[in-house]
């Protein structure tokens, strides 16, 4: 290392762009605007260099862009503007300069653990501005003509690539060769994420070192003079590099190739950390955001794996299925806190897929790009150079499908904490060092390193997080190894099992929700979890549930019964609930207080269950109305007992938590759950006014994020959103 001043420079910018990460200092470049206005229409102005459109909306990304106001320009970050398709008179073309017309807002933080952050994904890709486009005009067609010539180039490309390619194939193609996941369809994702072949479908450093050598390899036979070789080699993987998106391991993997072939031009050694330093140092000078990018973590932890710890590991037999093995497992050791910091679980089957995977993605790579060329001249050839990847994708495809029908083809591991993480790669690094001196040191002491990551010492507090789930209802009970959902639903975030239930889960590292009481079947109630419930049917998570808590209505019946169809199917047992019926646990119970019949509306009849421990009472209250709210007063009037939390009954809205009510409750505080600019006026004010009188503090999760709630001697409160 004392020989290699740029790794230790890369360590010591890591560590300080880290540490101010951890603080909260921005590491984020841009000019500042002032946006308190941000209903305020304004117009920008940026060349178009990106777009992905469906039936409804059309994305637009934009660089080189200037805000335009009072007839001034000002020069702000990368912008992505979303319009209605509908809207957009004439569609675009990459490269076009282009006048926008809407509402600029920052891009949001995320609202619950777990949750994909859409500010740091994107600001990693330099785009800090989020902008609800309502006009778009095409200021210039062509203004940039490199991103144009790109832009069509690709299509000519995919065009190619249907033509000799199958339909089940292509998208992936397109993904592999192009950088293009948008033509592969959501399953195939899923499944190649399942088997460990996500780094299949991006344009990787494997992909690029694959493809450079190979030219560099084939120009010297041809009898190019070396630095000519050397040179073109060189321009053409940074094309392509820019070509295909620019991502962090695309970039990594070019610096390192132009370093090992600039070595070989000059007669030096090639040292590979050195050169990895270089790239992390280079990547970061331009983009201080990319360390937060998982993209970037899992390049460099791969690189890392196989150049320092690979070499511990490898036996020295000549053996190669069997050094492949060690690879994969070298790979995984470095990476395995990056996936569990990104991802919060592990694919069980990844290294036994990648022993096949690994030594075939070069035949994919060479045959289908020599597929790509050919088809310019003859289809017929392209189709045949093209066969053997074809071939193997669809064994990849067949591949992702057995191991998605496996029960728990991934383990949940749940979120990494830093202090698990630093110990972790001190155990590896203390390992590594001991290897170095003596080859004796068993291989065994590297599971103990893994067992520490992978089973943390469970918490035994009692836990309820009401999460944000915009116009909707969702709060999770832990206990140790009891879990228990209430409510799952949103009105106005889309997919909110998908991508804000399921994810938090996950990062809390549960594999089995013990039940899920759904108060009554309206859509901001319900609809995340049905996507749970079809999720576990399809194995598409390794997620259990075990039993689903529902309450009959004559008004709601078919739509009862649907949900109830849905948990069969997902494995799950069905059991009906009302008043007076109780959920009994070591540590706490669950009582149902309503509804007491089956007629009445669905609101009218939502469950209102009473959480209790030894130290903590909470009041759930769905969507209940008047006549459920006098009913549930009298039994709190007759209980004589005071609630600690009340989750604020139809998401705080006007006629909801009249006095009386509250005065049986006792409560000293409120939960309010509902949507931003929600168009009921949620949470109205004179249900706020009212909370006020009676001296009850409210929390909005939509201004907090999500809410937890910690039992104890003392009850905690924390906030997602501080």
């Amino acid at each position: 290392m004392s020989r290699r001043p740029l790794c230790i420079i890369g360590c010591l910018v890591i560590l300080i762009l880290w540490s101010l990460n951890l603080m909260g200092v921005s590491t984020f470049g841009g000019i500042p605007l002032d946006l308190t206005d941000s209903d305020r229409s304004v117009i920008i102005q940026g060349i178009l260099y990106k777009q992905e459109s469906n039936s409804f909306y059309t994305s637009l990304y934009l660089k080189k862009t200037n805000l335009i106001q009072n007839s001034k320009k000002q020069s702000i970050d990368n912008v992505k503007a979303t319009i209605k398709t509908e809207y957009l008179k004439q569609l675009p073309s990459d490269g076009d300069r282009l006048l926008i017309q809407g509402r600029l807002k920052q891009i949001q933080e995320p609202g619950n653990p777990g949750q994909f952050n859409e500010r740091s994904y994107y600001y990693a890709r330099k785009i800090k501005w989020y902008l609800e486009a309502e006009q778009v005009t095409i200021q210039k067609t062509k203004a940039d003509k490199g991103v144009t010539f790109r832009s069509r180039l690709k299509e000519l490309l995919k065009t190619k690539i249907k033509q000799i390619t199958t339909k089940k194939t292509s998208g992936l193609f397109m993904a592999i060769l192009l950088g293009e996941k948008s033509e592969v369809e959501r399953e195939t994702l899923l499944r190649m994420q399942l088997s460990a072949m996500s780094h299949c479908v991006v344009v990787s450093g494997t992909h690029l070192s694959i493809l450079g050598w190979g030219l560099f390899r084939l120009l010297r036979k041809l009898r190019i003079p070396l630095w000519m070789a050397g040179m073109i080699s060189i321009f053409l993987m940074i094309q392509y590099g820019i070509f295909t998106g620019n991502g962090a391991s695309a970039v990594r993997a070019v610096i390192m190739f132009s370093m090992a072939v600039g070595a070989v031009l000059v007669g030096r050694t090639y040292d590979l950390l050195s050169a990895l330093a270089l790239s992390i140092l280079l990547l970061l000078s331009d983009n201080p955001k990319w360390l937060t990018d998982s993209g970037f973590l899992l390049s460099f932890g791969a690189v890392i794996g196989l150049s320092i710890f690979y070499p511990k590991l490898k036996s020295k037999k000549e053996n190669k299925l069997g050094n492949t093995f060690l690879g994969s497992i070298a790979v995984l050791l470095v990476t395995l806190p990056i996936q569990m910091y990104a991802f919060y679980e592990i694919p069980l089957f990844g290294i036994l897929v990648n022993l096949f995977v690994l030594p075939t993605i070069g035949i994919v790579l060479i045959s289908g790009m020599a597929g790509c060329v050919a088809a310019f001249f003859s289809l017929f050839l392209g189709k045949i150079l093209a066969f053997p990847a074809v071939l193997i994708l669809n064994f990849y495809l067949k591949i992702g499908k057995v191991i998605q029908s496996i029960p728990q083809a991934t383990y949940i591991t749940g979120s990494v904490s830093l202090k698990r993480a630093v110990i972790y790669y001190g155990i590896l690094a203390g390992w590594c060092f001991l290897r170095k001196k003596s080859k004796k040191v068993p291989r065994v002491g590297l599971i103990l390193a893994v067992l520490v990551l992978l089973f943390p010492i469970p918490e035994n507090q009692t836990k309820i997080t009401f999460l944000d789930v915009g116009q909707g209802d969702c709060a999770v009970i832990q206990q140790k190894n009891e879990v228990y959902l209430i409510d799952g639903g949103s009105s106005d975030v889309s997919k909110v099992g998908t991508y804000r239930i399921l994810p938090f889960l996950k990062y809390s590292g549960i594999r089995t929700v013990d039940g899920i009481f759904l108060s009554h079947p309206d859509n901001d109630h319900i609809n995340g979890i049905e996507e749970l419930f079809e999720a576990v049917a399809k194995k598409e998570t390794s997620l259990k549930i075990e039993t689903v808590y529902l309450s009959k209505n004559k008004e709601k019946e078919e739509k009862i019964n649907e949900i109830a169809q849905l948990a069969k199917r997902a494995g799950c047992e069905v059991r009906y609930i009302k008043k007076g019926a109780q959920l009994k646990q070591k540590a706490f119970q669950v009582e149902c207080l309503s509804p007491e019949n089956e007629t009445g509306e669905s609101n009218e009849n939502s469950q209102v269950l009473l959480f209790k421990t030894d130290n903590l009472s909470v009041l759930f209250t769905g969507d209940m109305e008047q006549k459920g709210e006098d009913a549930v007063t009298e039994q709190l009037n007759e209980r004589q007992e005071q609630i600690d939390i009340l989750k604020v009954p139809h998401h705080g809205s006007k006629n909801s938590a009249k006095e009386a009510f509250l005065e049986a409750a006792g409560a000293k505080i409120g939960i309010i759950s509902c949507g931003e600019g929600n168009s009921y006026g949620h949470p109205h004010k004179e249900l706020l006014e009212r909370l006020k009188e009676k001296q009850i503090g409210w929390y909005v999760t939509i201004e907090r994020g999500a809410i937890t709630v910690t039992a104890g001697k003392i009850n905690k409160l924390s906030f997602y959103k501080k």
